[in-house]
């Protein structure tokens, strides 16, 4: 069973942090794109290999790259693929209950803080911008 929409944005809002600790709160953004993962899925690091052609197709909307783990592994992993560490936030494992157990796992919310699209597995550029042409409003220009 999926959280109520904006019970999860006020989750994330509340729960995300900063690597080195400080909490986090998203900006304001038509569109935000939650990207989950852990620097020991393979998968997940093959996602994060893309993290920066994420964010230019989804701007003017956001993508928030959600670790689940402590700092350490995440700050070392977002070195070595070369992600800056300001575009990595925490969050405890608790926060995908309803949402999912694979790993990497996308989610996408409008302005509202409603999911209106969820992908299990890589995300890929195709199906961000289809997300941005469906959640984020007046986002679509491409």
């Amino acid at each position: 069973m999926m959280p109520a929409p904006l019970q999860l944005a006020a989750a994330l809002a509340l729960s995300l942090q900063t690597l080195d600790g400080g909490s986090f709160v998203p900006p304001p953004a038509e569109m935000t794109v939650l990207l989950f993962w852990r620097a020991d899925c393979p998968p997940c690091l093959i996602e994060l290999r893309h993290a920066l052609d994420y964010v230019e197709a989804a701007a003017p909307g956001h993508v928030l790259f959600v670790g689940l783990q402590e700092p350490a592994p995440l700050a070392r992993a977002a070195a070595r693929l070369g992600l800056p560490e300001t575009m990595v936030v925490r969050a405890p494992a608790t926060v995908l209950s309803g949402l999912g157990k694979a790993l990497p796992l996308s989610v996408a919310l409008d302005g509202a803080g409603a999911v209106c699209a969820r992908q299990e597995g890589l995300l890929g550029l195709d199906r961000l911008r289809a997300w941005k042409n469906r959640c984020g409003g007046n986002l679509a220009r491409d």
